[in-house]
């Protein structure tokens, strides 16, 4: 039975030791590999990378911070260590790492990775050493001067040395697409203080009227402001997936006609991956004040219900609840109705036939709570805290919803001896059967 999260960690732990230059440990003891995990992951691991590009995200955000940090660097002592456990570690790391085999290419890194860990079993080892064994596998089949995004010494330096992202925005006109086939992608830094422009490997995809994906290029993002790209001439080109399969750690910035098409047909695009990192880029857009609150919450509005991944659906919930709480301004007259709205619209969901699955429910039900502002909403929660209401007397609130500070004391505790009940009545069920599998 696979563990998904073990899946991410094992990614993020790889990542860690291997750029950890001076270890965290005593320099007699170790230089940074540390211990071997040995762990082995069997079954379906279609939602591995929807799970990593959540994580991703953790990394987009704490690279973003004024405490941004690079990578690689000396840590001296244990107490050192406890300040570079954080998102650029471990989640910027992982995606650095996948990057770099999306670069090289997956045989490369294979091949690389076989000669590092039979050179070094049982030993410890530097990044310098598993770059260098990559360099062994690579020069013999590409030329750096020809290939200079391949250069592995200006790799470490930019991606793994300095800190702070890169954005990328596409430049394109889908009413001459078709006879001018030709998008600029614009790379500009996120923060200032670090200016630096780097290579990205990555896969751009086009979407027709119909939501199809119809033509996917390999691209390298140059080191340098603009680049050009050239695709097959196509008509009814509607919207650019940038980043396409997250090959590379890159701010996107969805450009005005894919932004436009995307408004109403999000839950539309049939790849999830790319439905997930839309979300994010358009989150992305809010907190950067370059959309309104108000309007993502009408292209939230348009799209979750049709949204048919829990992973998604739970991530632009989470979304949906910071805009209402810290982005849809107070002074907004019409604030309460938006709140109301959202109530209806979870409730909704919880009663539709995909609401009979208990994890959708554990999804759903503290939004239903989250979102209950008015009297006639809170009232609703009472009664169906008392198992009052007949849709969702197979759905009951879980321990989450005592954490609500604007439910009434009442309330809560209505919630607290629900929790309670249903609690007892488990283990009465549990203990019955016991008994039962004693006399058989």
């Amino acid at each position: 039975i696979i563990d998904q999260n073990i899946v991410i960690s094992i990614m993020d732990e790889l990542f860690f030791f291997f750029q950890a230059e001076d270890g965290i440990r005593d320099a007699q003891e170790s230089r940074g590999l540390g211990d071997v995990y040995k762990r082995q992951v069997h079954g379906d691991v279609s939602n591995i990378w929807l799970l990593y590009n959540t994580r991703k995200g953790w990394g987009y955000t704490t690279d973003q911070l004024p405490t941004t940090h690079s990578i690689a660097g000396d840590v001296k002592h244990t107490d050192a260590a406890e300040n570079i456990f954080d998102g650029i570690t471990y989640a910027k790391g992982a995606a650095t790492l996948k990057q770099l085999l999306s670069l090289i290419g997956e045989e490369r890194f294979s091949q690389a990775m076989k000669i590092y860990f039979k050179r070094f079993a049982w030993d410890n080892a530097t990044l310098d050493d598993l770059l260098q064994c990559m360099r062994e596998v690579c020069e013999t089949s590409i030329d750096i001067s020809v290939n200079p995004h391949l250069d592995l010494s200006l790799w470490k330096q930019d991606w793994l040395c300095t800190p702070s992202l890169n954005q990328l925005l596409i430049d394109w006109n889908p009413q001459t697409f078709a006879v001018n086939p030709v998008v600029t992608a614009k790379q500009t830094p996120v923060n200032g203080k670090f200016p630096v422009l780097r290579y990205h490997k990555m896969k751009l995809a086009l979407v027709n009227s119909k939501c199809e994906i119809t033509q996917v290029k390999d691209v390298i993002i140059q080191k340098e402001q603009n680049t050009t790209i050239t695709f097959e001439g196509q008509a009814d080109i509607q919207a650019i997936l940038v980043n396409y399969q997250d090959e590379a750690y890159i701010k996107v910035l969805p450009d005005q006609h894919t932004l436009k098409f995307i408004r109403q047909n999000l839950s539309s695009i049939p790849d999830p991956l790319s439905r997930m990192m839309l979300w994010r880029s358009i989150w992305e857009m809010v907190r950067d004040a370059n959309l309104s609150s108000l309007e993502f919450f009408e292209i939230f509005r348009n799209n979750v219900e049709t949204e048919q991944n829990e992973t998604i659906i739970k991530d632009i919930w989470d979304y949906m609840q910071v805009n209402y709480a810290s982005y849809i301004p107070k002074e907004i007259d019409e604030k309460h109705k938006i709140s109301s709205s959202l109530f209806t619209l979870a409730l909704k969901m919880l009663q539709s036939e995909r609401g009979q699955d208990e994890s959708f429910q554990i999804i759903l039900r503290k939004f239903l709570i989250g979102f209950a502002r008015t009297e006639e909403n809170i009232a609703f929660l009472s009664q169906w805290f008392n198992n009052e209401v007949e849709d969702l007397q197979n759905i009951r609130p879980g321990i989450e919803a005592v954490s609500y500070t604007h439910l009434t004391l009442p309330t809560i505790y209505s919630v607290q001896i629900s929790v309670v009940a249903v609690s007892l009545k488990k283990k009465k069920q549990k203990k019955k059967k016991t008994q039962q599998k004693k006399k058989t």
